[in-house]
């Protein structure tokens, strides 16, 4: 089973997960369907102390 994620999707799926999104767009291809991009960052690292 494949799903096609909507940019919106993603965009609230990669938020849940705790990234930060840098920037998100359509690539630009020559006579075919554009490829979402969603380029995001870890929102803050966890470190624990032993």
């Amino acid at each position: 089973l494949y799903h096609a994620f909507t940019i919106n999707e993603l965009k609230k799926i990669v938020g849940k997960a705790g990234f930060k999104i840098i920037d998100v767009g359509y690539t630009k291809r020559d006579n075919k369907k554009p490829n979402i991009f969603l380029i995001a960052q870890k929102s803050q690292l966890k470190t624990y102390h032993l």
